[in-house]
């Protein structure tokens, strides 16, 4: 094998290797030259040619194998062009031909059928033989084959699609012609190609009835978490999609009421949307869906209600007025604390060594965006002279532990020991395994310290740590204690501090002094929050979900034995691992022997918070080896376990647990790329509340990666605000909404800095033009989706992002009906009355009147060639009569303005007004 086109410090390794190979020894690498050495290569299936082979969804194998394939031969291109690989070497792996071919001899498919109950009747007999379809994410020419392709095997084919008239017609255009119908009550022909308009959660076919049922979630892919792409308002965590009738939210300049709904009025102008606000007594207050941003979700620092707010008082603005004062106060607090860290002296980290690229190769999945930014911001850090103190905010399994990781190893090999505090020894035995496994390669040293380590390793710790032999240390809260002394600690690392006692925080505090410190945290951090402490608290967010990480298919269903039974068989079979919790002591084992009687070959362990700390942690640890398939145990899993091979729970009496415990319950499993399934049952005669079904009905719904952010507003988020704001300004937050003291907040931090804030909506600008111009319910499909949007749609401020808006609406929602394209119209009016200054374009008694800013005139060859003579210029600005005899205005309105834009563009005033449609109309 030639060997002279790698790069010099591979040769030397393939060398080695080689002679190695030679003289027969074994080293670590060896598996990798199998290929190349052995004459007849086998895959598994060729050991049992005559076995009964089963493939569980044949469909997925293919597509992964075809992948894998691709992906390999990519990296294979990148190694050999690099140096890293010689030419000649042969592939490791099996053609995807080769596999695709031995699938296609398996006797037997199987797939995921079964869906829970609804009704307090049995599981019904499930029907063999459904089969997933294919994903096609958008690649409609493979749609439009496989689509041929079932047809001339007379199979019957259903589509349903929210975008059925736009996706009849863009099969047409691929040469599939299918009928458009509103229903089906009789069975469809063979050959039949049918296209509803309508939602179904996936797809599936059945060879034996020779029918093929195909959705969006097949079309386009699952559904994701869309990220608002302009504007800076917050309102994409805090507010809208989840709103209901009867929830309480907050005008920043009326003050709390309570929502009613979205209503369609007619005005003097046409058809529009408005959000319905009751205040107190009989005030009512109708709000234009384009100052959406004007409102937020009420969330308070407690469970009471608010008090409504009445109209046109000065309570309000008092209220306002005293939480402004109370902002400006907590602001000058942090700057002292801001400008004391950056006066104080600490070590500065060297850049990472070529070591640190080792080390983080190794990682042996993909980064995500989100993740290397809060890697690059630690970093940063660490090799400033000031002390570090960052908090790592994300949802579970999003990849913290990977940040504290790289961290540890750049302290750690700088000469510099680290301490892990974690809140519970089961998560200190976990931390412990993975940095032992990641940096076994690497001359460092490391120990797990708590109260139930045996007396002599605690000792020989203590010893190791303050000789400095000991590199890293992971324990509980007993690493602060006073016999704990360090050689030279240069970096914390805490999971979970808020989960720390008060005497353990204030140790805490004491060990800051000039030493980094990583905090990281399940705990949503809210944007405003975020907003208004950045450049104070360090923190970086992690919202990007880790790659192929799948969504919790989450079920809610009266309990019944098949359903537990089918699920933990259906984990166990796949080799996985299964929590199932109950949450009362007395009757925990009572519950052991009912699964022990219903799974007699399963082995079940039972742990709960009255068993003495030995035998939980042993339980606990016993679970994470994999000595038993089952986890019996009341809520304390729902903090600390990380076990990526158990991916289904059930929670029985769901109903019990408040919204936070079940997300973050939900959060135990998913961990790894296998589907994962959250079951929360309860019991038949269980008569729920109204407030438990709506728990239940949100945690059904809220089933989205990074859902945590929106999910539990006052159990989540405010526990997050309560840890960085204090227990001080409750009452504050109480009075105004969380959402508007942060806001007010950062605006003190900028001033107090001498940055330049900008003025929230000072000066507005009015468009309001005859045109009927809304979302219509029956186009945007769902009530969360047309709320998004109107969200999207008010924070637009520049022409691009308009076009941007529109394109997208109509490609995910089909051709734009009337109102939405009117819609667009004034959208795109405003954004060029936005970038001219324009305080206003309206109509009066059939006239259209362009206020112009003072002082300002537009050149009339300009007017003439877009509008003709009809238009005036006056001492305020322009008018237009009659200019509704003319079909074409709105487009000759849009002509003038860009003429304008173009040839006329006036100097940009400091501080420019911000489009938010027509005033306010109050009905008293």
């Amino acid at each position: 094998m030639d060997l002279e086109e790698l790069r010099a410090e591979d040769k030397g390794v393939w060398k080695r290797h080689h002679e190695q190979l030679h003289n027969s020894e074994h080293f670590d690498d060896a598996a990798f030259y199998s290929m190349s050495l052995l004459a007849d290569t086998a895959a598994l299936f060729d050991y049992a040619p005559t076995s009964l082979l089963v493939i569980d969804e044949v469909d997925h194998v293919a597509a992964t194998a075809r992948d894998t394939e691709k992906s390999a031969q990519t990296n294979r291109e990148r190694l050999v062009s690099g140096g890293q690989l010689p030419p000649a070497f042969p592939s490791p792996l099996f053609s995807s031909t080769h596999i695709l071919s031995l699938l296609e001899k398996s006797q037997l498919h199987l797939t995921y059928a079964p869906k829970l109950p609804t009704t307090a009747e049995l599981p019904r007999s499930i029907v063999s033989g459904f089969e997933a379809q294919k994903p096609y994410g958008g690649r409609l020419q493979h749609m439009a084959d496989d689509l041929l392709k079932l047809q001339n095997e007379n199979n019957r084919i259903v589509i349903v699609s929210h975008q059925g008239e736009r996706l009849q017609r863009l099969l047409e255009e691929q040469g599939v012609t299918s009928t458009l119908t509103k229903e089906i009550v009789e069975t469809p022909d063979p050959k039949s190609i049918s296209v509803l308009k309508g939602n179904l959660a996936e797809g599936w076919r059945h060879p034996h009835s020779k029918i093929a049922l195909i959705t969006d979630s097949e079309l386009f892919g699952r559904k994701t978490l869309r990220r608002l792409r302009t504007g800076s308002s917050s309102t994409d965590r805090t507010f809208l999609a989840d709103l209901e009738t009867g929830d309480y939210v907050v005008h920043v300049e009326h003050g709390i009421g309570k929502f009613q709904g979205i209503v369609q009025m007619s005005e003097s102008s046409g058809q529009r949307e408005y959000l319905a606000l009751e205040y107190m007594g009989t005030d009512r207050l109708y709000i234009p869906v384009d100052q959406i941003g004007r409102i937020q979700k009420y969330v308070g620092m407690s469970d009471r209600e608010p008090k409504l707010n009445r109209l046109g008082t000065a309570d309000w603005t008092k209220a306002k007025q005293k939480a402004q004062r109370s902002a400006e106060e907590i602001a000058a607090g942090l700057l002292e604390i801001y400008a004391a860290r950056e006066t104080s002296t600490g070590h500065a980290f060297e850049e990472d060594s070529p070591w640190q690229g080792e080390f983080e190769d190794k990682f042996p999945f993909i980064e995500t965006p989100d993740q290397l930014r809060a890697i690059t911001d630690v970093k940063g850090d660490m090799e400033r002279a000031r002390p570090m103190d960052r908090l790592i905010a994300g949802d579970v399994g999003y990849g913290k532990t990977e940040v504290a990781l790289r961290a540890t190893f750049k302290a750690a090999m700088s000469g510099k020991q680290v301490a892990i505090l974690v809140p519970t020894t089961v998560l200190a035995q976990q931390h412990y395994d993975t940095f032992v496994s990641r940096m076994r390669d690497f001359p460092l040293k490391i120990a797990q310290l708590s109260r139930f380590r045996k007396r002599s390793e605690q000792e020989a710790t203590i010893c190791g740590l303050a000789s400095g032999d000991i590199n890293i240390v992971i324990g509980t809260h007993r690493v602060l204690q006073k016999d704990v002394v360090f050689e030279d600690l240069g970096l914390i690392v805490i999971d979970e501090e808020q989960r720390f006692g008060v005497q353990q925080k204030e140790q805490l505090k004491a060990l800051r002094h000039n030493v980094d410190v990583v905090t990281l945290t399940a705990t949503p951090i809210p944007r405003t929050l975020h907003m208004a402490l950045s450049g104070l608290r360090e923190i970086s967010v992690i919202e990007s979900p880790p790659e192929r990480r799948l969504a919790v298919k989450t079920y809610v269903s009266i309990y019944h034995d098949e359903i537990v039974s089918n699920a933990i068989r259906n984990e166990i079979d796949r080799g996985g691992q299964v929590y199932f919790l109950h949450n009362r002591i007395q009757t925990i084992n009572t519950w052991a022997e009912r699964l022990k009687a219903l799974l007699p070959s399963v082995n079940i362990l039972v742990g709960h918070g009255q068993m003495s700390s030995n035998e939980l942690e042993d339980v606990m640890y016993r679970f994470a080896r994999g000595d038993a398939q089952v986890l019996l145990s009341t809520a304390i899993i729902e903090n600390g376990l990380d076990i990526p091979n158990v991916n289904t729970i059930i929670i029985n009496d769901a109903w019990r647990f408040g919204l936070a415990q079940l997300y973050q319950l939900r959060g135990r499993v998913g961990r790894s790329e296998a589907q994962a399934y959250a079951y929360f049952l309860y019991q038949k005669d269980q008569k729920l509340t109204e407030e438990a079904e709506k728990r239940l009905q949100t945690i059904l719904e809220a089933s989205e990666l990074g859902a945590g952010f929106r999910i539990a507003m006052r159990d989540l988020e405010i526990r997050g605000a309560g840890n960085l704001l204090g227990a001080d300004q409750h009452g504050h937050v109480t009075t105004i909404g969380f959402d508007l003291y942060t806001r007010m907040l950062r605006v003190a931090v900028q001033e107090l800095q001498g940055t330049h804030v900008e003025a929230e909506e000072s000066s507005p600008v009015v468009v309001d033009l005859p045109l009927d111009a809304y979302l219509p319910d029956e186009y945007m499909g769902s009530y969360g989706a047309k709320v998004r949007e109107y969200q999207r749609l008010a924070s637009l401020r520049t022409i691009s992002s308009v076009e941007e808006a529109i394109a997208d609406i109509r490609d995910r929602f089909g051709e734009l009906p009337e109102p939405v394209a009117n819609m667009a119209t004034i959208l795109r009016v405003k954004v060029r009355a936005i970038e001219l200054g324009i305080p206003s374009i309206t109509t009066y008694d059939r006239e259209l009147l362009i206020k112009l800013p003072p002082g300002r005139r537009v050149n009339s060859a300009l007017i003439a060639k877009a509008v003709g003579r009809q238009m005036r210029q006056g001492q305020h600005g322009l008018s237009w009569k009659g200019f509704e005899g003319s079909p074409e205005w709105p487009k000759q309105l849009l002509t003038l303005l860009d003429s304008v834009l173009r040839w006329d563009r006036p100097r940009r005033p400091e501080e420019q007004p911000v489009a938010t449609g027509s005033g306010d109309i109050p009905r008293q």
